[in-house]
């Protein structure tokens, strides 16, 4: 092979090279477009879990029922004649209760929008709340304590997430529903009530003990603020997969493929709000953050799945085209670039076939459907101008290697950096092994016998043409020197 078709045979294996470059980067405009499909589908499945929970009352949060008394007190001011006259003023004091035992028995069912299905729960709940009415201290002088006006306040969001009135249950088995009234703390947008006779004995050691049936429902999830000195929570639900979330974790839990059983335990230490307090002190910012409860989870989320292949787009483009390229370069069979662009191709719509098909099917059959279907007709595709049946069988594991390694990374959120990491690593090292005896400039060693070059000494320029082989001579100057 003579240095003109060496250094050709160089520039076309070169500008191959960069074309595939330029292809990859070319082909993330078409991953682009499937990253926006791939939103609008999450905000319409968005959409629809919105509207069913909404309509559903939405993500339940349990509060804790609390006392609302009345006090008055005298205050002595002087009025605009420059009079004292003594005024009355009124506060009332929130009391929480010393213990709270809450049991929960949830339903669970799937309800559908569309294509897309909400969780949504019917519960049934008992509280027993027994409040501590000995006296504190308020800090006012010769305060009077309205025991005989205090209600029974039960707070709550929405009233959608009330399957009706909750009732208070007496110990000979009557029931007095709570009626809407206006709340008095800001725990919650709404509050129902029950006007309770307190009577205190002389020695201040009464207390107060109630019994709240309610019935609720909700979407997604169910939530606990408990505000009480001890708190005790258990919840039985038919739901196998929750996921358990907020301020603190269940104390005890069981879990099995008909559902799940879980035990919360708040004690006093943990207690965001003191027992007593007034309430003008209340700040809502006090109880950011403490409730605690579960989430209905759905097993997968397959948008966010997606989402997340969606990272590896570049590597895996990248692998098809740099196997073509060497299959060209090793095998010297020269391949269009329209071949290279239906192989990409094919490998964009694996993300959209994975997509379509993750939300009528179970993510792994839809994933083994979606790769299956890339390998089959892109190994049919390249079989046809590969010289070698073992190249195309290559070619195809090198294809099932790469989607048996994006599900291991899918699978394992947690180690998703280190088998990126490990498998680019593996790449670069393949590509490197495959390609370390190609010489890129055309030829190997001198470019002809296949001879290295001796161990130091310099390679030889071609003979330039001699003037009988370049034209007429042309005779020297007068000045020219022999």
């Amino acid at each position: 092979m003579n240095t003109t078709s060496r250094m050709s045979r160089a520039f076309q294996t070169s500008l191959k090279a960069g074309l595939v470059g330029i292809l990859v980067l070319v082909f993330l405009i078409p991953v682009g477009m499937i990253r926006e499909v791939r939103s609008e589908r999450e905000s319409y499945r968005e959409s629809a879990l919105e509207d069913v929970s909404s309509k559903a009352g939405g993500r339940t949060l349990l509060i804790t029922p609390y006392l609302a008394v009345p006090a008055r007190y005298d205050v002595r001011e002087t009025n605009a004649k420059g009079e004292d006259v003594v005024r009355t003023r009124k506060v009332v004091y929130i009391v929480f209760p010393r213990t709270l035992e809450l049991a929960c028995d949830t339903r669970v069912e799937l309800r559908r929008r569309g294509i897309y299905e909400v969780p949504v729960h019917q519960t049934e709940a008992v509280m027993d709340l027994e409040f501590d009415l000995r006296s504190w201290e308020t800090g006012i002088p010769g305060v009077r304590i309205g025991w005989t006006e205090a209600q029974l306040h039960f707070p709550y969001e929405d009233p959608r997430s009330l399957r009706g009135s909750p009732a208070l249950a007496a110990p000979d088995g009557s029931r007095a529903v709570l009626r809407s009234s206006p709340a008095p703390l800001e725990l919650a947008a709404r509050s129902v009530s029950i006007p309770v006779r307190l009577q205190p004995g002389a020695d201040g050691s009464a207390r107060y003990t109630a019994r709240l049936e309610l019935a609720l429902s909700g979407a997604e999830a169910l939530d606990f603020l408990a505000l009480g000195d001890t708190n005790t929570l258990k919840l039985s639900c038919d739901w196998a997969s929750p996921s358990f979330s907020g301020y603190r974790l269940p104390a005890g839990r069981e879990l099995g493929e008909t559902g799940f059983r879980a035990e919360w335990f708040v004690d006093e230490p943990s207690r965001v709000l003191p027992r007593v307090l007034a309430a003008p002190d209340f700040r809502p910012e006090s109880v950011a953050g403490a409730a605690f409860g579960v989430d209905f989870l759905q097993p997968t989320d397959v948008y966010q799945q997606v989402h997340r292949a969606l990272r590896y787009a570049v590597l895996f483009l990248f692998i098809p085209f740099a196997a073509l390229f060497l299959f060209e370069v090793l095998a010297r069979r020269r391949l269009h670039v329209v071949q290279y662009i239906l192989v990409g191709l094919a490998n964009c719509l694996f993300y959209l076939l994975l997509l379509a098909l993750a939300e009528h099917l179970p993510f792994l059959a839809a994933y083994l459907v979606s790769a299956a279907a890339v390998c089959g007709v892109t190994t049919f595709y390249v079989g046809a101008f590969l010289p070698d049946r073992r190249q195309s069988l290559l070619a195809f594991g090198i294809l099932a290697l790469q989607y048996g390694y994006l599900f291991c990374a899918l699978s394992s959120e947690d180690y998703a950096l280190l088998i990126g990491s490990v498998g680019l690593f593996g790449v670069v090292a393949l590509t490197m092994a495959a390609t370390r005896n190609v010489d890129w400039f055309g030829g190997k060693g001198d470019g002809g016998d296949g001879a290295p070059y001796p161990e130091g000494e310099p390679q030889e320029l071609p003979d330039l043409p001699g003037p009988e082989e370049s034209g007429p001579r042309i005779p020297p100057g007068p000045d020219a020197v022999d």
